[in-house]
Parts: structure tokens; sequence; C-alpha cells
């Protein structure tokens, strides 16, 4: 039997005071997620919030062979190297698994 793939989606609001921080932190995730063996499925800014108050500003979707490969993700170096960094440049960040339906 073999594993769906999965899909790590990524909700985010950079901090506006942050927007250094916040570039520096796109140029070197970009890498990470590459030697991860993940697809980038797409990068997004948010041009426009047409219904509900507060979304996110840029949404990411990656896609992976399956939930191991997350996790080895979310632990490698890398990412984990990236912790500060990410607590900077972001005033909100939501991270997701998700599957399809």
């Amino acid at each position: 039997m073999t594993e769906e793939p999965v899909y790590l989606i990524i909700n985010a609001t950079p901090d506006p005071e942050k927007m250094e921080q916040f570039i520096e932190y796109n140029t070197k995730i970009v890498p990470v997620v590459q030697a991860s063996g993940a697809e980038i499925i797409g990068r997004f800014k948010v041009t426009e919030q047409l219904k509900g108050e507060g979304g996110p500003k840029a949404v990411a979707i990656f896609k992976f062979a399956n939930p191991a490969g997350v996790e080895k993700f979310m632990t490698s170096d890398g990412f984990t190297g990236l912790a500060a960094l990410r607590a900077v440049a972001f005033s909100k960040l939501d991270i997701m698994l998700s599957q399809g339906m």
C-alpha cells in the first residue's frame, strides 16, 4: 500500500516592521525546502481579502511524499536553525499538515 502525498500549508503574516528579516527568511528557507525533497507547489502573496478579517498576508504550499518527510523537514538543522529569524520575521505563522479529501 502506498502512502498518499501530504501538503504542508503555511499561512503567514510578516511583521511589517521587520520586512528585512522576512525577506532574509524567505531567501534562506527555499534551499532548506528544496533539500528536503519537497515540491514547492507555490508561494503566494495575498493581494486581497475577499471575506473575513485578519487573514494571512502570505501562503506557501509544499508537497511531501509522506508525513515522515514533513517530520524530517521540520526537525532538520536547516529548519530549526532558522527558528530565531522566523520568530522575528512573522507576527503570525500557522503551519498545517494536510492531505487530499
